[in-house]
């Protein structure tokens, strides 16, 4: 075989390439299929391959040209596409492949250059670079440390021991108690732990160009789960999930989502699986449509279990909810309203709690679903059966008749929590702001937070200005410019 005839055959194994770049994931900055952009540098790859078997010199010459002209495209294509911090594989491996076509479209043309080892060489390179930018390049925006696994302290009741401060560089967009502290999410695509008891990083993960739409933690804190969208204010309907070790900062799994099953209201996982409610294709001849519930492995991101509801019920929508290791699903069978506790690991109804429906307006049916940030608690609201009842989340018991601590420590509450039954609270302004924390009927103890600056103009997630949390070692309290820490005696 001459040498030209295999120059030839290695511009038509670029094309390959190329077409295999179509059917790689474009990541969540191009998650449509097939992705325009790399379908034009594949259609241009084509024209090469044709040309490249022209007698003409001419044209091989015009082959070149369009090859370079495809390189050019693809390179824009992938400094894009890492730019938004949630690349895929696809434009990497259509820029190999379009590096290796004008490799091969220039021993075409130069007989200088023509040996069966610069073809054979340059063979081995489309392969291996082929394989190498689909491994590799997902990855490439990303930077991370991690830290040694140590033991959490105890969640702080009485903010009465040192204080700590922790201003970062870029405005916060959330913060969640997990691991040795808390995790905080900044609008650059940064994620950095913070150990509750002195306020110093621990770990960090960053996708820089991206954008945290949601950060949530598992009920034991183990866990951290961040959304993450593609920067530059690109819509496009697709977000990474990236699972963490909260503790650590290990990634341990990553996936592509739909952006309506990774929003913040959407995200409730129990300590062990992440919860998706599948809509069903039509509605119940009522009008309300019916819903599945898929259970993903949080480590693995495997669906472990499929529920739907049984005979004669269906399952309408409602945001999340989740306990320790039960997912909350609604119920609807005939006259009775409801929710059903499936257990998390195999999807087994646990516990189950309906009521007689008190009104005869089938579309009027709402469910209103919560859960303690420790998955101990639910919450259960259904006005059309008269239902609003806090459940023990394990065995579905009414919580109702319990105690409940008096949360009066002031009136001009901004935020507030319940940390083994005292009640703390943020009083006061933005500006102006106070720590005020009540056991039951006791007077309440309060101290000043000091912010130490104006406030941004911005607000945190949800257009909360402030933020309350109970985590290990401190009670913690964030706006957009900084996260306080109050540690425990």
């Amino acid at each position: 075989m001459s040498e030209l005839l295999r120059s030839r055959w290695l511009v038509v194994l670029g094309f390959v390439a190329g077409l295999v770049a179509v059917f790689l994931s474009g990541g969540a900055v191009r998650p449509d299929f097939p992705d325009l952009g790399v379908l034009a540098g594949v259609g241009g790859l084509g024209v090469v391959a044709a040309l490249s078997w022209s007698s003409r010199p001419a044209a091989r010459v015009s082959g070149l040209v369009v090859a370079l002209a495809v390189l050019g495209w693809s390179v824009v294509l992938v400094q894009g596409d890492q730019a938004s911090g949630t690349p895929g594989s696809s434009t990497a491996v259509l820029a190999v492949a379009a590096v290796i076509v004008v490799a091969a479209a220039v021993v075409g043309l130069s007989r200088a250059t023509r040996s069966r080892w610069v073809v054979g060489g340059l063979g081995v390179l489309l392969v291996a670079g082929t394989v190498a930018a689909g491994v590799v390049a997902p990855g490439l925006p990303v930077r991370s440390t991690t830290a040694q696994r140590v033991e959490a302290k105890p969640l702080v009741d009485r903010p009465v021991g040192r204080e700590w401060a922790w201003r970062p560089g870029e405005e916060l967009v959330d913060v969640v108690a997990a691991g040795a502290g808390v995790v905080v999410a900044t609008q650059g695509g940064t994620l950095t732990a913070l150990d509750g008891a002195s306020g110093t990083e621990r770990w960090s993960y960053a996708r820089p160009g991206g954008h945290v739409r949601a950060l949530v933690a598992t009920p034991d804190r183990s866990l951290v789960m961040a959304a993450f969208d593609p920067g530059g204010g690109r819509d496009t309907g697709s977000e990474l999930l990236v699972t963490l070790d909260a503790m650590t900062g290990e990634p341990l799994h990553d996936a592509l989502h739909d952006d309506w099953i990774s929003d913040l209201d959407a995200l409730a996982p129990t300590d062990g699986v992440l919860p998706v409610f599948h809509r069903a294709a039509e509605p119940e001849p009522n009008g309300i449509a019916d819903h599945t519930v898929e259970a993903l492995d949080l480590r693995t991101g495997e669906p472990r279990w499929t529920w739907s509801a049984p005979r004669g019920c269906i399952s309408p929508f409602a945001l999340p909810a989740s306990g320790a290791d039960v997912v909350l699903a609604p119920l609807h069978c005939g006259d009775r309203l409801g929710v059903v506790a499936l257990d998390e690991t195999d999807g087994k109804p646990r516990w189950e709690r309906t009521a007689r429906k008190s009104t005869s307006d089938e579309i009027a049916v709402d469910y209103y679903l919560d859960a303690a940030p420790d998955g101990s608690v639910l919450t259960v609201r259904v006005p059309a059966a008269g239902m609003d009842m806090r459940l023990d989340a394990a065995e579905g018991t009414d919580l109702a008749t319990e105690n409940a601590v008096d949360p009066q420590p002031c009136a001009d509450r901004l935020a507030d929590t319940t940390v083994a039954g005292t009640f703390v609270a943020l009083c006061g302004t933005v500006t102006e702001t106070r720590l005020t924390w009540q056991r039951g009927r006791v007077p309440p103890e309060t101290t000043t937070v000091d912010w130490g600056n104006e406030p941004a103009p911005t607000s945190l997630v949800d257009s909360r200005q402030l933020l309350l949390l109970a985590a290990p070692g401190a009670i913690v309290v964030a706006r957009t410019d900084a996260v306080l820490g109050f540690a425990g005696t």
